[in-house]
């Protein structure tokens, strides 16, 4: 091959085992956020990519879906801010949703202007669909760290989202 790539970056990412993608994560200022945002970048590839080509739905489609269900009641503006996605991706996937049926907004009791979302009996029935698939990946993404490992990274990560606030840029 003379240097140049056959096919899509994606397929030679997946099928090209030379590639070093731990090389990204390491000896560097920002090596320990490059190593979170390349492991969700695949487990999004991944899980996202099957769940399109079989329910149809995007990546914020599924935050608009998973926020509402581990959530409950929330704005359009509340899912923006938890998935750190621009508001008018999470209104397009919003507006999808409710066409589809599977959220539907009721009005803000203390605040009439604010339209409160929540998932129907068809959102909850999609996203028991969805689950397997997203832990499918998960596991096969984590199966070189042992069930403690990944209970210290789960607590680790977690104890940084105190400070989520402080990361939305407005």
């Amino acid at each position: 091959m003379s240097g140049r790539l056959r096919g899509s970056v994606e397929d030679r990412v997946l099928t090209d085992f030379s590639v070093d993608a731990a090389a990204l994560c390491r000896d560097h200022e920002f090596a320990e956020a490059m190593a979170i945002c390349l492991w969700a970048n695949y487990w999004s590839l991944n899980s996202i990519a099957t769940i399109e080509r079989q329910f149809g739905l995007n990546r914020d489609d599924c935050n608009v879906i998973l926020s509402l269900w581990r959530c409950g009641q929330l704005t359009a503006t509340d899912i923006s801010v938890i998935n750190g996605r621009p508001k008018n991706s999470i209104g397009r996937a919003v507006k999808r949703l409710l066409d589809g049926g599977l959220i539907q907004t009721t009005v803000d009791n203390d605040d009439t202007r604010k339209k409160l979302l929540t998932m129907t009996p068809r959102g909850a029935e999609a996203l028991e669909s969805l689950k397997p698939i997203f832990t499918s990946y998960q596991e096969t993404m984590l199966t070189r760290i042992t069930p403690q490992q990944r209970g210290t990274i789960h607590r680790l990560l977690l104890k940084t989202f105190v400070d989520v606030g402080k990361w939305h840029e407005v």
